[in-house]
């Protein structure tokens, strides 16, 4: 039996959003190194979500993650904006 354990990805311009649909099912996948690749925000959010007990590691800006307390208070903050536009 094998248990991807660390995977590492940094600099890998081919590393896409379907690409780490593969590593869903890793249970045992303690570390996702994603750093400087074409991963997106949202599946970033959707991979440290699937996998709880592992540490994704991402250079993007934590503020694009979908769920994010940063990305949820930007959010408001915009409906003050459009409210004041009216």
């Amino acid at each position: 039996v094998f248990d991807l354990t660390v995977v590492s990805l940094i600099n890998n311009q081919l590393a896409n959003d379907a690409g780490m649909d593969h590593f869903i099912g890793c249970k045992h996948l303690a570390k996702l190194d994603l750093e400087n690749t074409n991963i997106s925000p949202a599946k970033i959010w959707e991979l440290k979500n699937a996998l709880p007990s592992c540490t994704v590691i991402w250079d993007g800006d934590i503020k694009l993650l979908p769920g994010s307390p940063d990305r949820r208070a930007a959010e408001f903050l915009e409906l003050f904006d459009l409210v004041g536009r009216q």
